[in-house]
């Protein structure tokens, strides 16, 4: 009798791990099939494998979300009406489950004002709803609330709530103030990047294709802000 109820736990342990063995190697499979069609920007080959990994397996890498995001972003700007609203939402909602599975791999400041961001272009939630999700990012995380687009956001969406009778109008000077002396101090911060990776390939020192791309992103986001 003993012998039988060991081999019973022993039979339910072996299976356990076999079947733990098996989802595992499905995921990696399913993961490499969703993210190299992604990598390429095929999104309409990509979604199904991706977003089962999101569901069945997502604590497998964060390359899920990452993808995941960049696929919805790409989806919302062709979306129209109740279409583009159902995709902002589930944008949102992958925001934060990869906060929720990836913490440490998740920049706060920059999920909740990406989060505001898309309710304000989408119109999703109140005035207050949308405000709270920017002013969470600046006062919890205010180094990783990046971009001018989202910092006037948040300030324009303050004034909004002073006009309305909601906010003090001291809350908005002291915003303004503060983030006109970031929005300094980003482009201060870019300005240096400029310098010193142009210097270094007027040098004759090449560059590495992840500074190629860092100097082209910032040499045009300073294009556009002097201009």
């Amino acid at each position: 009798m003993r012998f039988k109820i060991m081999f019973t736990i022993a039979a339910g342990l072996a299976l356990g791990a076999s079947s733990a063995s098996a989802q595992a190697t499905d995921c990696a499979t399913t993961a490499s099939i969703a993210y190299e069609h992604a990598k390429v920007k095929n999104y309409d080959a990509a979604e199904e494998p991706l977003w089962k990994v999101r569901k069945e397996c997502p604590t497998y890498s964060v390359a899920t979300y990452q993808f995941g995001e960049k696929l919805l972003k790409h989806k919302l700007k062709k979306a129209q009406g109740a279409d583009k609203t159902a995709i902002a939402n589930e944008l949102i909602a992958l925001m934060k489950e990869r906060f929720q599975y990836f913490p440490a791999k998740t920049k706060v400041g920059a999920m909740h004002s990406d989060i505001g961001q898309v309710m304000y272009d989408t119109k999703i939630g109140t005035t207050e709803a949308q405000f709270a999700e920017f002013h969470k990012a600046y006062t919890t995380d205010k180094k990783n609330f990046k971009g001018a687009k989202k910092l006037y956001t948040y300030f324009s969406l303050l004034v909004d709530l002073q006009d309305a009778g909601k906010k003090k109008l001291q809350d908005v000077f002291e915003l303004y103030d503060d983030i006109t002396e970031k929005i300094e101090d980003e482009e201060s911060a870019k300005a240096k990047t400029i310098a010193t990776l142009t210097e270094k390939e007027e040098s004759g020192t090449a560059l590495s294709s992840k500074e190629k791309r860092k100097l082209k992103t910032q040499a045009l986001t300073w294009l556009l802000i002097v201009k």
